[in-house]
């Protein structure tokens, strides 16, 4: 999804900015902020799907390197030689990992990375996730008509309301199936779940990226309530901080 300043023309002159969903997101995780965005920058905003997620491929292996060189292939195909990437929890670790790999020419095309809820250190293994999946599956064999119907037959198994509102968000109709199901490979999320939460970076040989980074962190989020400026010095050349009230 691409969205245009509505009321200007985007300057040749700005960076495109990029927004890069989480683990069992998709682009439309962005899509309230993606215009707006657009318009308050003048700028062209690029909000594609990961791969196994919303409408790109599915069924295919998860790692780092596989999400880095797809990003990589993402702003070539459009033409992008300036970019600013906006990335959340996975979608963070993600630029991050495209910037500092020794192998890839990533971080000559994106100018600052924004992330948002992320550092680069291994995440917290967050214990409701194996029920957040089993869940999924359960509201695809369920094949709810509409995300009350969903939430109604979510009770049955959750009666914590953020985790039930958090599976009805990665819920998208499917024309195919007539249902609300889960926009995501629920196989592949939980076959690469532990990848997802490392960052291999801490063991490789990589390049410090040298370009503006910024990290918002959630002052009540369990993924960075350890992450310090120590941690990200070594990888970031160039970073400032800002903690909001909020989680994840």
């Amino acid at each position: 999804q691409i969205y245009t300043p509505l009321k200007a023309t985007a300057s040749e002159d700005r960076p495109a900015i990029v927004l890069l969903h989480g683990y069992f997101g998709t682009h439309t995780n962005w899509q309230v902020f993606s215009q707006a965005l657009a318009d308050r920058v003048e700028t062209n905003v690029y909000v594609p799907d990961l791969r196994n997620h919303g409408q790109s491929a599915w069924g295919l292996p998860m790692t780092y390197d596989d999400f880095s060189a797809d990003l990589g292939r993402y702003l070539e195909e459009n033409h992008l030689d300036r970019a600013f990437v906006v990335g959340h929890s996975v979608g963070g670790s993600i630029a991050m990992h495209g910037c500092l790999h020794l192998d890839m020419s990533i971080a000559q095309v994106i100018s600052g990375i924004f992330l948002v809820d992320i550092g680069p250190k291994a995440m917290l293994n967050i214990p409701q996730v194996d029920l957040y999946l089993e869940c999924c599956r359960l509201v695809r064999e369920y094949r709810p008509k509409s995300l009350e119907d969903a939430d109604a037959f979510l009770i049955q198994f959750i009666d914590v309301t953020y985790i039930r509102e958090h599976i009805l968000q990665a819920c998208k109709w499917s024309e195919n199936d007539q249902a609300f199901l889960p926009g995501f490979d629920i196989e592949k999320a939980k076959d690469y779940y532990m990848g997802m939460i490392d960052f291999p970076m801490t063991r490789r040989t990589y390049n410090t990226y040298k370009g503006r980074a910024h990290f918002f962190m959630g002052d009540d989020s369990p993924l960075v309530s350890s992450l310090t400026e120590e941690d990200i010095q070594p990888f970031m050349a160039n970073f400032t901080i800002s903690v909001l009230e909020g989680g994840h």
